[in-house]
């Protein structure tokens, strides 16, 4: 517990029966090289939810996706691009860790696995869809198709992560083209 009396974190409440496998898991981490998606953590450290389910925040607001297309000039177009990606960056990495919790690792979605979103209007954005696709289990890689029918909008691509640890740190790359 903090001064203010709120919560911080809980790393420090492994789960009773979970310590052997976690003691473990940490020594595998000492003689480790590799991609790390190919690691297997103990239950506790995943979060429940599919690591394909994360492509949600890339349009939890589509009114700025949708923005992008309204200017005629390339630098407002490239500014409202800048915002919408933004946003989708403090959605993903600040709004899915509950407060006094800690980032867990989502599991590894198989192959063939998909996800599909539906955004209804907001604020004269239009609907926005979503499909997701895990195209590749290792290395995992998940094909995306975002569009708006009514601003003529469409993004695709495919998007991974390659992390693994070098002597002294752990390097996380974002990979993949859109």
């Amino acid at each position: 517990m903090s001064d203010n009396n709120e919560e911080v974190n809980n790393v420090d409440k492994i789960p009773t029966e979970q310590k052997g496998a976690f003691h473990s898991f940490l020594k595998s981490l000492a003689s480790f090289s590799g991609d790390l998606s190919s690691l297997t953590c103990p239950a506790f450290l995943l979060a429940p939810v599919s690591l394909i389910e994360y492509s949600e925040y890339w349009t939890q607001q589509p009114d700025l996706f949708t923005d992008i297309t309204k200017p005629d000039d390339e630098v407002e177009r490239m500014t409202n691009f800048v915002k919408w990606f933004i946003s989708s960056l403090n959605a993903s990495y600040s709004r899915r860790v509950p407060k006094g919790e800690w980032e867990k690792k989502p599991y590894n979605p198989v192959l063939g696995e998909q996800y599909k979103m539906h955004w209804g209007d907001l604020n004269g954005s239009g609907e926005t869809d979503v499909l997701c696709e895990q195209v590749s289990h290792h290395p995992p890689i998940t094909g995306f198709y975002i569009k708006n029918d009514k601003h003529g909008l469409v993004l695709n691509g495919h998007s991974g992560q390659k992390t693994r640890f070098s002597s002294t740190s752990l390097i996380c790359d974002q990979v993949g083209q859109s």
